[in-house]
Formats: structure tokens, sequence, C-alpha cells
């Protein structure tokens, strides 16, 4: 009898964990915007990079001067990165200069949207893992879509979901511009996942995936207690003055 009652509460300890490994924080994303120079690169001040990846090839990466895009440093990497980022992106990363010619003047910006890695399917879906995020804090998402203008290419639309597995966001990707979408989060645990499917879910939006990936911290520090007693004295001190 005392085994079977443990062998319950261990299952019932169980269930209960289950969900919160499973669980994921909503993302609110806003309006794509088209990437036309190194400041489309959000890097708002008190913000520090979590992770910043750039899916491309060696010789794509090398096309810059320093990986340094609006004061944010890139790391290459390849259709899945294990640690701070994984993907069930299994193709390329893939580098044309012809893909999308953008011509921004700063050549980092130019080699990392003229890369990318997808996921192939006709249709398909693919799945994101950020990883090493501290529950409590609030985290800024940037996906830099896949370019490329190419005829038989550029005409697929790819849409993100909200973290749950809602695709009721209103935003969509297309493969002929460059465009970027910035989403933000409260992290409810260390992970947080995501999913970039083809349009729709139909035929014809084939293969979506990235050209890069920004993910910043960007928690307002609350007042510490050394601040909040010294508003209070200044506070103090000039009400005094006045009653005097």
């Amino acid at each position: 009898m005392v085994r079977h009652s443990k062998y319950i509460l261990s299952s019932a300890a169980l269930i209960a964990f289950v969900p919160s490994i499973l669980s994921a924080a909503v993302i609110n994303w806003a309006p794509s915007t088209v990437i036309t120079s190194a400041a489309d690169i959000s890097n708002p001040g008190g913000s520090t990079v979590h992770y910043a990846g750039d899916f491309n090839t060696t010789g794509g990466y090398a096309q810059g001067e320093d990986n340094i895009i609006n004061g944010i440093t890139f790391v290459r990497i390849d259709a899945s990165s294990p640690g701070l980022l994984d993907s069930t992106l299994n193709n390329g990363p893939s580098y044309d200069s012809s893909y999308t010619p953008l011509n921004s003047g700063d050549g980092d910006l130019d080699a990392l949207v003229d890369s990318h890695s997808w996921k192939s399917g006709n249709p398909t879906t693919a799945d994101f893992t950020i990883e090493g995020l501290v529950a409590g804090r609030v985290y800024q998402v940037q996906l830099i879509a896949v370019g490329d203008q190419r005829s038989g290419s550029k005409d697929r639309l790819y849409e993100p979901d909200d973290g749950q597995g809602n695709y009721t966001t209103g935003v969509t990707l297309e493969r002929e511009l460059v465009q970027t979408t910035i989403g933000s989060f409260t992290a409810d645990g260390s992970t947080q996942t995501f999913s970039i499917r083809s349009f729709d879910g139909v035929a014809g939006n084939n293969d979506p995936g990235l050209a890069g990936i920004v993910i910043l911290d960007v928690t307002v520090p609350e007042p510490s207690m050394f601040s909040l007693l010294l508003a209070g004295l200044v506070l103090g001190s000039s009400l005094s003055r006045r009653r005097r």
C-alpha cells in the first residue's frame, strides 16, 4: 500500500512537471518592415545581447568587415545551432550575392541578407527554441527573414506563430523583400519556443527559414533600494525647505 502511494505521488509530480517543460510565453509581434540599412537591426539603449546569429557560409560571413551590425556582433551559424538557439532547419546555409543585392553601405548586413538556412517542405513548419533565458525577464527577438529575389522563389510567404502554436499574429514575411519583424515576451522559464510556417499552411510557400536572428534582454531595471531611499531623502529635504 505504501509503495502504491509513492507511485501515485511520483506520477502526480510528473504530470505537474510536464506542462512546465512544454509551456512558452506569448510573443507579441510587430508588423513586418523592410530592411534598408544597419539601423533597422534593433539595438535599443540599455539592452544586452543574448544571442545574434547569421545563417551564413564561411565565405559569406567573411564578406563583411567585422560582423558587427548596428553595434551587435553576429556569430555565424549553420542550419541548426546547439546551445542558445536550436531549430529544425535542415538545409543550408546558402550564400549568393545575387539573392538580395541590398547595397546598404554595410557589408556585414549585405552579406547577412544574402544568406539563409531553411526547412525543406511544401508546405512545412520550422521550429525554434531559444535557451538560457531567465524567467521574469523581458526579451526582444528580431527575425531577419529569407531574402531571395529569384523568379520561382520571390513570391513565397511565411508567418510566425505567437509562441503557443497560434498563427493569428497577422504578420507575414515575403521572400522577395528583405523583411524583419520584432517580437517581445516575458520569459516564463529558461526556454522559449516559436515557429515559422508556410503561409496559411498551404503549398507554394515552401521552405521557410531565416537569414538571421537577434535576441536581446530588454528588461527595464527596477530602482534599487538605495535609489529609493535617496529619492525619499531628497523629497523630504525639499518639503522641509518649503515649510520654512
